[in-house]
Parts: C-alpha cells; structure tokens; sequence
C-alpha cells in the first residue's frame, strides 16, 4: 500500500513541470562544487554553488540541487556520466595524515582516488568523443591536461580562514563541469543532454535482468533487483540507505536473492524512490519531525494548498513567512470550537485522502515506524480534539496552542540544557502522535513521566547558598495531565467534569486535595511574602503522593498563617472550609497514578484562579483611585 500510494504520488508530482523531480534518466542532486575550465580545458576556478535557505527555524547555506544524469546505485568503482564526486571527477582526495604530534588533512592522489580517476576518464571519453560542441571539447582537452599527482597543491583548492592560516576547501561531494563561467554548465548543453539520452535509452533496451509480475502493478516487467536509496531521513546515513532491502541468506526462498524476493518492477522502484526523495528533500514542506521519527506526509491532490493547513495543525513554523498564520488559523480555530461555533478556517477538502509515514534510521536502512492513511477531515477533527483536550486556561482567560514537541520536551529535566531532544525516549514521540491523530487514549507511560516529572523536577532558587528547590511545575506537563484525564473519563464515561478552569463542582478527592493545597501555599505567601520558599519546595511531591504522611502538619501551619493574616485571611478560610465539607475525615494514605494527575490539576487550576481574583482586586483598585 505504502509504494503503492507513493507511486501514484510521483506521476502526480510529474504532472506538474515546475516540480523538480527526479524523472526518467535524471535525478536532482545537490551539487557544491563548480569546475570552471576555459575552452582549452584550463580548470580557472572552483566555485561553491550554494543557495541560503530556511530550515528548522533558521537560515543557513546548502548546496544547490540540480539535474543531473541519472546517478548509479554502486557498490564498486562505476562512474557516472559526466559528472561525479570530486575524487571521481579531479582524481584527488582528502587524508588525514599526523605531522608533530597534529592531525593535518592533505590532498594526494590515493590508489583509490586514482582508480576512480581512471575509470571516470575512460567513460568521459568513450562518451563525448562523437558529441559536437565547444561543451563536450572543453572537458575532453580538460582530461587531456590534467594530471592529478600534480595538482595536490592547486590554489584553486584552498581557502584562508579567519586567522589567514591555508585551509583545504571541502573536496568530497559532486563536482559538475561549467565552460568559462558558472552559468554555462556542461550538463545543460543540448548536444550533451542528446548524448545521454540516448545512452540512457540504448542501456534500457539492452538492460538485462529478471522479467516478472510486479507486485505493485500487476504488469510483467524487469524487477529490480536493488532499490535506489532514500535521503534525507534524520540520522540516517548521507548517502541514503534503502526501505526495501534482502542482504542476507536468511531472507532468501526459493532460490530468489536480493529484492527478488519482493517483486517490485524497476518502473516502480524508480517512481515510489523518487516521490519519497522528493518528500524528503532539504526544505521540502511535506517532512518534519516529531522527537526521533521524521514524518512525511502527502494528499492525494495536485494542489498543494493543504500543506499550511497541515503545519498549522502540527503547530510547527516552517518558514518565516507562514510562522503569523501557523498560530493564528487554529488558534482561531479552537476559539469558535470553546464557543460551540464551525471551525470555518477547516472546512474545506474533508473527504481528500491523506497519507503520513514516520520513518527511522536502522544501521543501513531506513524501519517505517507508522504509516497512515486516512483523510484530511479525519486528520483534522482528531488535531483538533488533540488540542481542545491539551486546552488549560491561564490567570488572563489565555491559552495557547501547545506542539507535539513542546509535549515532548516537558519529559526532559529540566537541569538539561543542552541537546535535549536526543533525550527524549524514542517511544514516546511514535505512541503520542499516534493517538493523537486516532484519537486514542494517551500513552499511560507518557503520563507517568509527565506526573514523575511535575513531583522530582526542580532548579535551585539560590545556587550560592543551594538551599530552596522549587519544584517545576510547568503548565505544559499540567495541560498533558489534564487532557489524559478528559480523555480517559470520556472513554469510559464517567461523570467527573474536568474543564479548562477551576471546577467546584468535581468532588473528586485527589482533585480537591490539589486545590486544598494551593490555597494554604497562597496563604503562606500572604502572611510571609518575603519567604524563598513556600510548602509546595518541601512537601509538593510528598502531599501528592501520599496525603496523609504531611497534610496534618501542613494545616498547622496554615492556621499560624491565618492568624498573620487577620481579617485578610478570612477568604482562604471561606476556600478552605467550602473544600474541606467535601473531604473524607480522614487523608488517604496513599493516591494512585490517576489520583496524582488529579492532585496535579486541581492545585494548579486553584492556584490559577487565586491569582486571577487577586489580579482582578488590583485591576478594581487601581480604577477606583484613578476614579
């Protein structure tokens, strides 16, 4: 079904000529080197062909893509036509070598690199010795001169650095010839697009191999017997790495080696490869990531206007000119669902059929981790749901809208500050957008970590003395907490209401505890606003877990802090005694996972709503003495 829908993708994408694909006997691939040589075949300059682009929240340099002769697939010494990577093209390469006790890189003519040369010589002159043109003469007068063991100190392979000390340039990737200037490339020149054209269809004329049913088309063809490689899968290798692959006797039967085993016809291999290449690409606006998985996703539709959508529910910026209306549409959005309006931004194209695929690296290939199909209506309303579950109101009536990676991230300490999405549990990353976009439960284990990390996640509120640890409570891992919760009681219809703010009216004990909590931390802070630290430092994770062992004492004090407070605390107690009437005589010893998320809720929404009535006295305040 996968190559299947990606099959059909590519001729869509073929149908449209502005889109750079890789199409019958070409492929687009990044180029960052140009050899400039004049008529004579004299190499005059060495230029980076390089474009600024806009990835992952930052601009940065990348090499251009552009469309080359069809590369080979090789695990041995073959040369491309025309052009190939620099040890192939100029018959040097880069060794590290030690000089007094330092390791320098030095360009040499290695046994290796000049095999390479050789190989790649004899092909460029077997194929443009008959081709007419200045192009084709330039790059044979080219091989005529050049002497590779001669060149290993050619300027034109250097640079200085900042500290004007002489630096090898990077020599490794392709290299394309241009004749005088870098607009005139030899790999545009119609004789030697003739050239190829032909050589490319004399080899598939003459191509020998296994004729039999394609399990894909049905049509008796050629099945390839190895499958073009996939790029751009994050943390995979740069030289691509293969979705279908038989490398070992153990996948043989009946005497079928390789990609035998799995009939897949060359026609096929070469459409399904190219539309996930294209998918993958640098920049492309069809992948993303979601912790240790790369996403691709594609609609069955030539136009293309369902992308931002697909970003805006994903809540991810992928350029700077989408990053306003990324937040502002499901914003927008999620406002008229919290009012009972149509989404009106989102109701278009529900019946257009979607596909998403979570890829991963796995030594020398590529593991499909998920694959769905489904359609953009379903995708929607699940996103959609996903977000009004993680909803939670702030003090100012605000909330926001929170992205699968902002989730994952709330799983890391944070006394982590660097590199921390490779600290994420690969697990959780597949499990969660999963039940997002079906609209399960959550993952139990996500939830777990996210209640451990609200109870253990601290930051020193004084590194120079080390003594208050404040608890960190984000509203992040509180919204997560909350939308397990509403999930799990709608599943299996209980009747706790749990809302975007404070409810008075959910008499669940954990929950009330939580809130039992917050109002004698505020009191506390009343009544001793200079204290570095409050009772949720010391007692938050033990009030949470095991109720009875410390709010017998923690109401001690509370009652100390009252009376600093005078008439003032005559609102707490009004609070205190409303939740108390609602409580057992005795605290629970002990409050299972499901309670602690409770707990959880309950302490931050009573929080949250203390501090809005305190900011709203002070907004009334401030009015009557303006007044």
């Amino acid at each position: 079904m996968i190559i299947n829908a990606l099959s059909e993708a590519y001729d869509r994408l073929c149908s449209n000529s502005d889109i750079e694909i890789m199409r019958d006997g070409y492929s687009y691939e990044k180029v960052p080197l140009i050899a400039v040589i004049r008529d004579n075949g004299e190499l005059i300059d060495l230029v980076s062909n390089t474009e600024r682009i806009f990835s992952k929240g930052k601009n940065k340099e990348e090499a251009k893509r552009e469309r080359l002769p069809e590369r080979i697939a090789r695990t041995s010494v073959v040369p491309n036509f025309l052009c190939d990577t620099f040890s192939y093209v100029l018959g040097l390469e880069i060794v590290n070598i030690n000089e007094d006790g330092k390791k320098n890189k030095v360009l040499k003519q290695t046994d290796k690199a000049k095999k390479s040369f050789d190989s790649f010589k004899e092909k460029i002159v077997d194929d443009l010795k008959d081709v007419p043109g200045e192009s084709a003469a330039a790059v044979l007068k080219f091989y005529e001169r050049w002497k590779p063991e001669n060149e290993t100190q050619n300027e034109l392979f250097f640079y200085k650095d900042k500290s004007g000390d002489k630096k090898l340039k990077d020599l490794k990737n392709i290299v394309v010839f241009a004749m005088n200037s870098v607009n005139q490339k030899t790999i545009a020149d119609k004789d030697i697009i003739k050239k190829w054209e032909t050589l490319f269809k004399k080899g598939k004329t003459t191509k020998k191999g296994v004729i039999g049913q394609c399990c894909i088309s049905g049509e008796k063809d050629i099945i390839a017997r190895t499958h073009f490689p996939i790029k751009g899968v994050m943390d995979s290798q740069s030289s691509g790495a293969a979705i279908v692959s038989y490398n070992s006797p153990s996948f043989e039967s009946y005497n079928k080696e390789q990609s035998y085993n799995g009939p897949i016809s060359e026609k096929v291999m070469r459409k399904y490869t190219a539309a996930l290449n294209y998918f993958l690409q640098s920049g492309s606006k069809n992948k993303t990531t979601i912790g240790k998985d790369t996403l691709v996703f594609w609609a069955e539709s030539e136009n293309e206007d369902y992308i931002d959508e697909i970003w805006d529910l994903l809540g991810i910026k992928p350029t700077e000119s989408t990053e306003e209306a990324t937040e502002s549409k499901v914003m927008s959005a999620l406002n008229h669902i919290r009012i009972g309006q149509v989404p009106l931004d989102f109701a278009k194209d529900d019946d257009m059929k979607f596909h998403l695929l979570a890829l991963s690296p796995n030594g020398g290939r590529i593991s499909i981790r998920r694959y769905y199909n489904t359609t953009l209506g379903a995708f929607r309303r699940n996103m959609l749901q996903h977000y009004m579950d993680m909803m939670l109101l702030n003090s100012k009536d605000e909330f926001k809208q929170i992205s699968f990676r902002q989730i994952l991230d709330a799983t890391i300490s944070s006394v982590i500050t660097e590199d921390r999405g490779s600290k994420t549990n690969p697990d959780f990353s597949g499990s969660l957008f999963e039940t997002a976009l079906n609209n399960y439960l959550y993952p139990s284990a996500l939830f777990a970590e996210m209640v451990a990390r609200v109870k253990t996640d601290n930051i020193k509120s004084d590194d120079r003395l080390k003594t208050a640890r404040l608890i960190k409570l984000t509203s992040i891992r509180v919204a997560f907490i909350k939308a397990y919760l509403v999930r799990k009681d709608r599943k299996y219809n209980t009747k706790e209401e749990i809302n975007l703010e404070l409810n008075k009216n959910n008499f669940k004990e954990a929950y009330l505890l939580g809130r039992l909590f917050a109002i004698m931390e505020k009191t506390q802070q009343d009544a001793i606003p200079s204290a570095s630290s409050t009772i949720k430092d010391r007692f938050f994770a033990s009030a949470c877990s095991t109720p009875a062992t410390v709010f017998p004492s923690l109401l001690i004090g509370y009652q100390n802090h009252i009376a600093k407070l005078g008439k003032k605390g005559i609102r707490y107690e009004k609070l205190l005694d409303e939740i108390a009437s609602k409580l057992s005589d005795s605290f629970p010893k002990q409050l299972d996972l499901d309670g602690q998320g409770r707990f959880i809720l309950g302490y931050y929404q009573q929080r949250t709503d203390l501090w809005k009535k305190q900011n709203n006295i002070k907004e009334n305040e401030s009015k009557q003495e303006e007044g």
